[in-house]
């Protein structure tokens, strides 16, 4: 079995953070971590994804999904702020962007098409 830790901080940011795999009885470490802070913008993608039994997706999602997610946040102006959201009752001062939910939703469904077409032209499919 192997493992590994990983920790940082990240610069310009509060933001320190920390990660632990462990491979266990598979032959190779199928799972992918990624973390991208920009302080300037406000904007810190932080995605884990699992392998289940192939690394095809994971690092396919690693490539891929981070620029889709970032790039219509961004185009959309999604970080500024709505004055008709929901405040959180969870985080105060937080409020919920319906708009940003939906259009996750909708970046999330259009890589899961691209991924799919990506894995069925593979020799074999891996899940995530």
């Amino acid at each position: 079995m192997s493992e590994a830790t990983t920790a940082a901080a990240s610069p310009g940011t509060l933001l320190s953070w920390g990660s632990a795999t462990a491979q266990g009885p598979r032959p190779t470490m199928e799972d992918e971590l990624t973390l991208a802070v920009d302080a300037k913008a406000g904007i810190t993608y932080a995605a884990v994804f699992d392998g289940h039994g192939g690394d095809a997706s994971a690092a396919w999602l690693v490539q891929h999904l981070m620029d889709d997610v970032l790039r219509a946040v961004v185009d959309k102006r999604l970080l500024m702020r709505e004055p008709d959201a929901a405040p959180d009752p969870a985080r105060p001062g937080v409020s919920r962007s319906a708009r940003l939910s939906t259009l996750l939703s909708r970046v999330f469904a259009a890589a899961d098409q691209r991924l799919i077409q990506h894995l069925v032209g593979e020799d074999g499919m891996g899940g995530a």
